[in-house]
């Protein structure tokens, strides 16, 4: 089995390494000046009390390093989603030729344009669900190892299935892919853009009853979404997502808040979200727009209001752009209340 791997952070050393592992000829696409910290490494993947590890694996910066005969069986994509068109631009000057493409990229709409790009290829989502961190240039730790979750055709799918079995990460099917992708998008929304605009922890945002409220409505908005569009949420590897949305649906603040205050926020410890480590990188590009922001487009499509997705997403994109609007909303919830328009959501 030959895979290229795009993207060599967490997820990518995760799939990738896990099949170079099991014997895959596995080669890394890196950025330009990091190939000289992978070659020649061990990859490890420290799970729990396992070590999985292997050193068989090839790393290249451009794809004009690929041989005129190389054919991969799939193409692995572990960058961010806001890099997906530049991906396939990638692909397409390079004429890559492979057989199918494996999406372990947040979000909705990755496959969508993967599918338009090479329709002639099998197009394979993913969603890991496990805690992935990095420990180095070539180590990862699974933090906790929850599972992933593939879906696509049955025959593409299998071999990819059997490796992450082998390999300990607790792979499940899914028949429906976008109910999967979805559903893994909505479980990435809690305490993500909160945090990133408050410089907040989600222990902090939760300990609130009035941000606890705006955390509550983003995600009542995408389910929103989902059921108009005929999504179901479907319960992830280790992730009962299903009854968690029933309870958030039902249950009064008073009970259902230090529920999800020792689920989530309790979960993470002080840890902070994707979103608040985007922007304390310094980059000016985020995936709130292919999370609350595929919500709001979405909903748009549907006739089911968002504003409180459509609020999240365009002040935390403000505070990417603009220093001075960054100091205005961090530590500063009362803000972000006032700009939010309560009345118009889910918040109640």
């Amino acid at each position: 089995m030959k895979i290229l791997c795009i993207g060599a952070g967490a997820i990518g050393f995760l799939a990738g390494g896990s099949a170079a592992a099991q014997g895959a000829a596995v080669t890394f696409l890196v950025k330009p000046g990091q190939e000289s910290k992978l070659s020649g490494q061990i990859i490890q993947i420290h799970n729990q009390a396992n070590l999985c590890q292997t050193t068989e694996f090839n790393v290249i910066n451009t794809l004009t390093s690929l041989r005129p005969d190389d054919d991969f069986d799939y193409v692995f994509i572990a960058v961010k989603a806001f890099d997906t068109e530049q991906v396939i631009k990638q692909l397409k000057n390079g004429h890559v030729r492979f057989h199918a493409i494996l999406c372990l990229q947040n979000g909705v709409e990755n496959e969508d344009k993967l599918h338009s790009a090479f329709p002639d290829a099998d197009i394979l989502g993913a969603s890991v669900v496990s805690a992935i961190s990095r420990l180095g240039d070539t180590s990862i730790r699974v933090e906790k190892n929850r599972g992933i979750g593939l879906s696509g055709k049955e025959e593409a799918i299998q071999p990819l299935f059997n490796i992450f079995k082998n390999t300990g990460l607790n792979p499940r099917i899914y028949s429906d892919m976008q109910a999967m992708k979805w559903s893994k998008m909505v479980s990435n929304l809690f305490s993500n853009a909160c945090s990133g605009i408050l410089d907040m922890t989600p222990k902090e945002i939760y300990s609130r009853r009035d941000l606890f409220r705006i955390e509550k409505a983003q995600i009542l908005e995408a389910v929103a979404v989902m059921q108009q569009s005929g999504l179901k949420i479907v319960n992830l590897p280790g992730l009962p997502m299903r009854p968690l949305i029933f309870f958030m649906r039902i249950l009064p603040d008073g009970i259902l808040r230090p529920l999800l205050t020792k689920m989530v926020a309790g979960g993470r410890g002080d840890k902070m979200p994707s979103f608040y480590i985007e922007k304390m990188k310094g980059s000016s590009r985020s995936e709130v727009n292919y999370l609350n922001g595929a919500v709001v487009r979405k909903g748009q499509a549907a006739g089911v209001p968002t504003p409180v997705n459509f609020a999240l997403t365009e002040i935390f994109n403000q505070i990417l752009m603009d220093e001075k609007t960054r100091q205005v909303y961090s530590h500063h919830p009362d803000k972000l209340k006032e700009t939010i328009a309560l009345g118009q959501s889910y918040i109640v």
